[in-house]
Order: structure tokens, then C-alpha cells, then sequence
């Protein structure tokens, strides 16, 4: 029997580099969305790398350093130009951040690296946990990498598997998500209280008006200039600043025009969920489309969402790339056993779900 080398396809390659990360032999009905190169793989490898180095030198990793070992394993499954290996270097900064935002990472002052904490995100709705942080999937016990679920960049379990032998945090899911305590409406009529105003003055300004547009006009196209067939009363008003970014404020309109305008303070929400709440109050909600496809759901979405539900898509599916360029509509495949948990998710932003 010969001891060189053998040659092996890209097909077995790839099978081998994923039983290394500890992805199970035959991918489950939630793994549908991965691609050969998907952000389900980058994401394990990402978790791989920061792993070994925060292991050998007990110390933040920083990001070039972070990616680039991440990237060593994947350039055999792209092509040899300069443009494809940039778009994979893309691709793991992409996920780099998404893990961050779900809180599998950690980022640090710096353009430092460490993993979060290890602990579970108990979701009730689809009866399956976060598994978030601590080691990679290669590390953990064999009997819990085989019942991890992959659609987006999360780890997920069933609810009725033991995580590890080792204690584990519980984060309850209001938490990780961190919503605000109010209702979308309570907390949309609080900012606007809130908000202390003074005389407005010449300032020029755009004016978030969803009661004054056509049902469901993407929040992009609800901006106007004082028109006077809105009600007087607190609206979200934006000022462009000299070199092309936008403050917003709360501005008093009287008769379409601003009379005070006052800082905005968002608390433990976001400008998004504010302009969401906006919309539910005005009784113009923003649409969605969902189509079923086989075992996913796709969700086409032409406004962006806030933190927190971009935070549950992040975890349960999988935004599909666009081959133009564009950045919308964006494209969310989701397994069908999350489907019900994302569709109630969104109508809790008073957005109109149109299945078709």
C-alpha cells in the first residue's frame, strides 16, 4: 500500500473540514441554507481560531489576526483570483460582526477579540436554546454536537438536551434580546413625552410621516418636508449635517411646520423600533412577504428591522445573498420550525406578514 499523498474532491474536502468543526455527518432539515462556503461554516471556523489563540496566550485576539486564520482553510474552496478571496475576507468580517451582535463574541477596544461567556438562551416558542459563547462546537461532548441545529451563524439545541456537564449560565430571552419593557406602542407614546423642546428657529428639516403616505410605502419613502395636512402634534424629524449624515430629533409641528424641536433619547430601544412604533400608532404598517419554499420560509423585507428582531434572524435563518449589488429587498431563508417564532416577532412591530 502506497504512503503518499491522495488527492481528494472539493465535495470530500469540505466533508472533512466540517467533521473537524464538529458539524454533524448529514446536515438536519435547519441546515438547508448552507452553502458550500455558508456563514454557518465561517462561523465555526471563526469561533475555531479565536479559540486556539485566546487559549494559547489567554489574551484578546485582534481581528486581522482573527480572520486570517479563518480564512486559511476556506481558500481551497475558492477560486484562484484575488476577487474571490476578497470576498470570503468579506464574508468572515460579515460574520465576525453578526456573532458579536448575537453575542457569541466579544469585542474589545482595539480591534480585539475574546469569547462571551458560555450560557443558554432558553426559547420557548420553538422549544430550543441558544447555545451562545465559550468553546467551539469540536470542543463540547459528542452526545450535544449531535443534536446542534445550524440555520444562521447560532448554535441551537433542543430544549430537552443536556448541554454540557459543565455549569451553565441561563439568559432568559427578553434579555438577549433586549427589548424594552413596554409594548411597542407604550414605548413609542414615552419617547415622545419625553422629549423636552424648545423653539425651533430656521432649522431645515425631514419629517417621519407614515399617516401622510400609501398602506405599506417602505419606511425609506415615509420621510417628507412639512406638508400641512399632518396632524399637529410630536413627530421623528431628521437634519442632514453638513458632511451627509442625519441627526434626529423630536420636532412639534404646527400647521406641517416644526414650532420646538428636542434631543431624542432612545433609552433601551433604537431609532428603527422607534419609526416601527410610528408606523403602528399611524395605522400604515410596513409589509412583509412571506413565502413557503420546500423546509424554509423566505421573508422579504424592504425596511430594515431593529436591533432585537435582527438579533432573532441573525440566530434563526439566513439572510440569502443578492446577486445585483442592492442592498433591498433583503431575503431571509428560515427553517420552518422557526417560522412561527419570526412571524411573531414581526407582527409585534405592527408589521402586516402577507403570506403568499
Amino acid at each position: 500500500m502506497s504512503g503518499g499523498l491522495q488527492s481528494v474532491s472539493a465535495n470530500q474536502a469540505l466533508a472533512l473540514v466540517r467533521q473537524s468543526l464538529g458539524f454533524s455527518d448529514q446536515p438536519k432539515p435547519s441546515e438547508a441554507v448552507v452553502s458550500p462556503v455558508s456563514p454557518a461554516l465561517c462561523a465555526e471556523l471563526l469561533r475555531v481560531s479565536l479559540w486556539a489563540n485566546w487559549s494559547l496566550e489567554q489574551r484578546p485576539v485582534y481581528s486581522t489576526r482573527l480572520i486570517n486564520a479563518a480564512l486559511r482553510p476556506l481558500l481551497p474552496f475558492a477560486t484562484p483570483t484575488a476577487e474571490d478571496s476578497d470576498s470570503l475576507h468579506t464574508l468572515l468580517r460579515t460574520v465576525l460582526e453578526d456573532l458579536e451582535i448575537i453575542g457569541d463574541l466579544v469585542e474589545l477596544p482595539g480591534g480585539r477579540w475574546a469569547p462571551a461567556p458560555l450560557r443558554l438562551v432558553p426559547m420557548r416558542a420553538i422549544e430550543r436554546s441558544l447555545l451562545l459563547g465559550g468553546p467551539p462546537t469540536s470542543q463540547l461532548p459528542a452526545q450535544v454536537r449531535a443534536h446542534i441545529e445550524r440555520a444562521g451563524v447560532a448554535r441551537i439545541l433542543p430544549a430537552n438536551v443536556p448541554p454540557t456537564p459543565i455549569m451553565i449560565d441561563t439568559l432568559p430571552e427578553e434579555e438577549w434580546l433586549r427589548l424594552p419593557t413596554d409594548d411597542l406602542k407604550g414605548w413609542t407614546e414615552r419617547i415622545l413625552r419625553a422629549a423636552s423642546l424648545e423653539p425651533a428657529g430656521d432649522l431645515e428639516v425631514e419629517i417621519y410621516a407614515p399617516g401622510v403616505v400609501s398602506a405599506g410605502a417602505y419606511q425609506f419613502s415615509r420621510w417628507r418636508k412639512g406638508d400641512s395636512r399632518m396632524p399637529d402634534g410630536r413627530y421623528l424629524v431628521r437634519h442632514r449635517m453638513r458632511r451627509g449624515s442625519h441627526t434626529h430629533l423630536i420636532a412639534q409641528l404646527v400647521h406641517g411646520r416644526p414650532s420646538a424641536l428636542g434631543p431624542l433619547s432612545l433609552g433601551e430601544g433604537d431609532l428603527r423600533r422607534l419609526m416601527y412604533g410610528l408606523d403602528l400608532i399611524a395605522g400604515n404598517p410596513v409589509r412583509v412577504l412571506a413565502e413557503r419554499q420546500q423546509k424554509l420560509w423566505s421573508f422579504t423585507l424592504r425596511s430594515a428591522l431593529p436591533q432585537a428582531e435582527q438579533r432573532l434572524l441573525l440566530a434563526l435563518g439566513r439572510e440569502q445573498p443578492r446577486l445585483d449589488g442592492k442592498y433591498y429587498p433583503q431575503r431571509w431563508a428560515i427553517p420552518t420550525q422557526y417560522e412561527q417564532r419570526v412571524t411573531s416577532a414581526l407582527s409585534a412591530l405592527g408589521i402586516q406578514v402577507d403570506e403568499k
